[in-house]
């Protein structure tokens, strides 16, 4: 997840994240150090674009 660290590091205002639906599940599952056994409750498509300060606003991270 060295991208994300770069992400989380550089404290970008703005980022557009576009991953397959599952992959990003996997993503705000570890972001949020959440246990991926609960990655379920994340609602997705196939494909997701998402901005990173949304992931902010949303899971308050």
């Amino acid at each position: 997840m060295r991208g994300v660290d770069k992400i989380i590091k550089e404290n970008f205002a703005s980022v557009l994240i576009c991953i397959h639906g599952r992959a990003l599940r996997v993503m705000l599952s570890k972001i949020i150090n959440n246990d991926l056994s609960k990655m379920d409750k994340y609602v997705h498509s196939n494909t997701e674009c998402m901005y990173w300060n949304m992931i902010r606003e949303i899971y308050n991270y």
